[in-house]
């Protein structure tokens, strides 16, 4: 099932957790998108700036995933901008991706809390 939990469990709290993103005691979409809450927000923040440098050495999968977090936490902003930059898109990612990572973002999308 993509739930949080599974999504937390693999690839998606793999890569929040490289953004600077704490997950302890998340449980929720909710509690996913308000870590950001307590970081500053916009083009220079800390996450902006991890994003960007983890989007550069990132696999194609985890690309995806990277862009599937910054939407989740309200950063679809980044996301366009990552993605306009190397002229892929999520879909591109998600053709080079393996399961794990399709099912993290999808787990993303859909944001099931199970």
């Amino acid at each position: 099932m993509l739930t949080f939990q599974t999504f937390a469990a693999g690839p998606g709290g793999e890569m929040s957790r490289l953004l600077g993103l704490r997950l302890d005691g998340i449980t929720d979409w909710s509690g996913y998108t308000a870590t950001t809450s307590t970081v500053t927000r916009g083009r220079g923040s800390p996450l902006a700036a991890a994003a960007r440098k983890l989007y550069e050495s990132a696999s194609t999968g985890e690309r995806a995933v990277v862009l599937a977090c910054l939407w989740a936490v309200d950063y679809a902003w980044l996301a366009d901008e990552l993605m306009s930059k190397d002229g892929r898109g999520i879909w591109r990612a998600l053709n080079g991706s393996d399961d794990a990572h399709r099912q993290a973002v999808a787990a993303a999308l859909v944001r099931a809390n199970g």
